[in-house]
């Protein structure tokens, strides 16, 4: 399937339906009580101040990047469990949109379609877009910052082959 393929009025559309399923269906237990793993990161990591919070690596269990946006969250809309929880969610969801992007110039359309439905109502997906404190922003980031993912995304910003960093992006790839 080629790259340059627009993508339909009609497949927008789907997708945003997927997107709001998926939206809906992590929301629901979002203010749940929270899990240990939560607990000890919001404890240990999330109420301290931002110098105290990056400079901390007394645990495994201080996902960085993670613990910066959930301190963000708490900050502005209180200490919660969803408040705590609501980074993850939207990365839950945001992988969702990835998963589609690499579905698509792998398998076409209906296919990508097909999978991104079925990843949004998979429970277990739900639990972890939900609740894990760090598994699904590491999953989307991760995914959805290889040089390959980003130039399938998003070919204008990405090096030709001929010039020094598209020889890097390649080996990196």
């Amino acid at each position: 399937m080629a790259a340059e393929e627009p993508v339909s009025r009609h497949e927008w559309l789907a997708l945003a339906a997927i997107l709001l399923l998926a939206l809906v269906l992590r929301v629901i237990g979002l203010n749940a009580q929270l899990w240990y793993d939560e607990i000890l990161t919001l404890t240990d990591f999330v109420r301290k101040p931002y110098g105290e919070l990056v400079g901390d690596f007394s645990s495994l269990n201080n996902h960085m990047f993670y613990s910066l946006q959930a301190r963000a969250s708490i900050l502005a809309f209180g200490e919660s469990a969803w408040a705590l929880r609501l980074p993850a969610m939207l990365y839950g969801v945001a992988s969702l949109v990835v998963l589609w992007r690499m579905g698509r110039e792998a398998a076409g359309r209906r296919a990508a379609k097909q999978v991104a439905a079925s990843t949004a109502r998979e429970v277990v997906r739900n639990e972890f877009g939900g609740t894990a404190v760090a598994a699904a922003s590491m999953a989307c980031t991760s995914t959805a910052t290889g040089p390959r993912t980003v130039c399938t995304c998003f070919p204008s910003i990405c090096p030709t082959p001929c010039t020094a960093a598209g020889r890097i992006w390649s080996m990196a790839a």
